[in-house]
């Protein structure tokens, strides 16, 4: 058990980025996980990061989500959405 850290240098003009990683065992048991990142532009440089610590959302249950600005407000409304695979 650990945690492995990569630094990436990055295009300047890159649009996106996928990143995927795969761990496996010595028992052939794996776990996989993907980000994406994708470039955004606002002309008066206010950003809002929004993620989410519940790794496995239920239904009727809470969901923590986590949101970091570089500037301050009063009311965030969002819009829950999900999808089956």
């Amino acid at each position: 058990m650990g945690i492995y850290w990569q630094k990436f240098s990055v295009p300047k003009d890159t649009k996106s980025i996928r990143i995927s990683a795969t761990y496996k065992d010595g028992d052939g048991d794996k776990a996989t996980a993907e980000l994406q990142a994708i470039t955004f532009y606002s002309a008066k440089e206010m950003y809002v990061h929004v993620e989410t610590s519940t790794e496995y959302g239920q239904i009727g249950e809470y969901v923590v989500i986590h949101l970091r600005s570089n500037f301050g407000f009063q009311v965030y409304s969002y819009v829950v959405s999900s999808s089956m695979k």
